[in-house]
């Protein structure tokens, strides 16, 4: 009786084990968001793997679609440059303290203090912000950061609150300073 019941838990205890392994569905999607986004075991090393050049004042492909702001602005609050681009009701915030020419940085997962949002519907009740710091994968080059423009290009992977991701490529933004 002993033996049947120490194996009745260790099959019990196996199975919380294997459960618990459980990260949700698997999916195997070709097409899917993640796998229109850059290789995150293979980062971009230097400014020429930032090969792609794009459309002033900010553009970049959303999912494969182009995207080109209509509008964008600067700000320099307490060292941080903060780029504000629109498109419509979809907007791109990008929050850079700190980045200084030929530099790349990362800004994927965890990565609070450098991050990029994207937001599908600006100021509506259906809005889906889309952070950086929650994608698994994320890289900032800055070509250019003087006392008249700050320029660069990005990618990242972006999730929100409903854990939905979009692939953010091509990005590339030239701005000049007010």
């Amino acid at each position: 009786m002993r033996k049947i019941l120490n194996s009745i838990l260790f099959i019990a205890g196996l199975s919380l084990v294997f459960a618990s392994c459980s990260n949700g569905e698997y999916t195997a999607n070709p097409s899917g968001n993640a796998n229109t986004s850059l290789n995150p075991l293979n980062p971009l090393k230097s400014g020429d793997d930032f090969s792609w050049g794009g459309n002033e004042p900010l553009s970049a492909d959303i999912n494969g679609s182009h995207w080109v702001a209509e509008g964008a602005s600067f700000l320099l609050d307490s060292g941080v440059n903060y780029i504000f681009a629109n498109k419509g009701a979809s907007q791109f915030h990008l929050v850079l303290p700190d980045v200084y020419q030929g530099n790349i940085y990362n800004t994927g997962f965890g990565k609070y203090d450098r991050y990029m949002i994207y937001a599908d519907s600006f100021g509506g009740l259906s809005t889906n912000y889309y952070f950086s710091y929650l994608g698994n994968f994320g890289q900032l080059y800055i070509t250019e950061n003087d006392s008249a423009i700050i320029a660069g290009k990005f990618h990242f992977q972006g999730i929100n609150s409903k854990g939905q991701l979009i692939s953010v490529t091509n990005g590339f933004f030239k701005i000049v300073k007010p």
